[in-house]
């Protein structure tokens, strides 16, 4: 959100900053998700929105949580397993390696034949960490699927 040209007092910008705004002169940037949330977030954390859809800035939707999280949340297939977290590898007695990586360190790490039993290893590994918005591999009901639809 921004506001061109507006004057704004000491208090008034003193409020602005709280919630994350960035004030250059008479210029005010603000982003949306951290104004419907009513602040900003502490230093190392993020405002995430839990169902991944940047635009849907409803306060129910939004969570503090942080870097490291929001990375984890990160969605992606890999071509070769087509499972989010497994890695095809190259060479080797294993073709697939299943690896989550938190706070830039690597917390779990398994080889396999089947790219599938991976998958569920690497779900019932993130799992544990309790992160609203996850996005699985085999979601259950109520949880995100890796293209971002709930299962009913």
């Amino acid at each position: 959100m921004n506001w061109h040209g507006f004057e704004f007092d000491e208090a008034a910008v003193r409020r602005l900053e709280r919630l994350g705004a960035h004030v250059f002169h008479k210029y005010v940037k603000i982003d949306l998700h951290h104004f419907a949330l009513g602040r900003a977030p502490a230093a190392g954390f993020v405002v995430d929105h839990i169902n991944g859809d940047q635009y849907d800035n409803r306060r129910a939707n939004l969570q503090v949580i942080t870097q490291s999280q929001n990375t984890l949340k990160a969605c992606w297939k890999h071509a070769r397993s087509g499972r989010r977290n497994v890695f095809a590898r190259k060479g080797g007695r294993t073709r697939y390696e299943m690896r989550v990586t938190v706070g830039g360190r690597v917390a779990i790490s398994v080889r396999g034949h089947d790219p599938d039993a991976l998958a569920r290893q690497a779900d019932a590994f993130l799992r544990t960490l309790k992160i609203r918005g996850m996005r699985y591999n085999f979601p259950r009901r109520g949880e995100y699927d890796v293209d971002g639809r709930v299962r009913n």
